[in-house]
């Protein structure tokens, strides 16, 4: 009789050990996107070409653009995203034309880590971009542009507000296929009707 009340108490304080431990929560495990991706141009939009007016009369890229496997990543508009006002000075508008190529050029390689609720994306010339995913609204006091970062259904969905328009950046995984998909899609602030969306695929390259 002793011995099994003895059993019922260790039980009992196991019991209150195990329930005491603080569950894992979901966002130390890092995500997919963690990881360091090279892009692949056959089946990626080329930036600068549509950037610069090169796109073909559909808006096709010149790279590629049917997808491997019949997954097609182009033809999303056609003709090169207009330069922000077409009566600004040329200083103004060269301006803004390098502010939107922060957005739009796509890096060969690209180092995408995390810690705690901080995305970092690295690209292979060194420069740097951190993302907060807290849905919080955070502006960039040197350039006025509004950022604000979150997850959406496993996806890292990045909304940019400001004097260029409208960009959001989404950043998805086929893990299957060990891929990376950025897509950013650019609405003009002097533009209603001018929308622009460069597709790049990236793979995991093999450490």
């Amino acid at each position: 009789m002793v011995n099994r009340s003895r059993r019922a108490a260790v039980a009992a304080a196991l019991c209150a050990w195990v329930l005491s431990i603080p569950p894992m929560r979901a966002e130390t495990a890092p995500h997919t996107i963690v990881g360091v991706w090279a892009l692949n141009r056959n089946f990626s939009d080329m930036p600068d070409e549509r950037f610069e007016g090169g796109a073909n009369a559909s808006g096709r890229p010149q790279g590629g653009g049917s997808g491997r496997g019949g997954r097609g990543h182009g033809g999303y508009g056609g003709g090169a995203f207009p330069a922000a006002g077409g009566h600004a000075n040329t200083g103004e508008t060269t301006r803004r034309q390098e502010a939107l190529r922060e957005f739009i050029d796509a890096p060969p390689r690209l180092t995408i880590v995390e810690a705690d609720n901080t995305i970092i994306l690295t690209t292979g010339d060194g420069r740097t971009t951190h993302l907060t995913a807290d849905g919080k609204k955070i502006k960039d006091a040197s350039t006025g542009l509004e950022r604000q970062t979150e997850w959406e259904n496993g996806k890292l969905v990045s909304k940019i507000s400001g004097s260029l328009g409208k960009i959001t950046e989404t950043y998805s995984v086929d893990t299957d296929h060990h891929e990376l998909m950025v897509i950013t899609r650019i609405e003009s602030s002097e533009h209603q009707d001018r929308t622009r969306v460069f597709h790049r695929l990236y793979s995991a390259e093999v450490r």
